[in-house]
């Protein structure tokens, strides 16, 4: 997976990884959880 990209505008405190060229993992990190908002597409 490619390095972490902080996310901004409507999607700030968020982050963005690159999974493969086409799909990206959109995620947020709350206290000692993950969640996944998306693994598939472009935010």
């Amino acid at each position: 997976m490619g390095k972490p990209e902080l996310l901004k505008h409507q999607l700030a405190g968020k982050y963005s990884r690159r999974i493969n060229q086409e799909h990206r993992i959109i995620y947020e990190i709350i206290g000692n959880t993950v969640y996944i908002l998306s693994l598939k597409g472009h935010y």
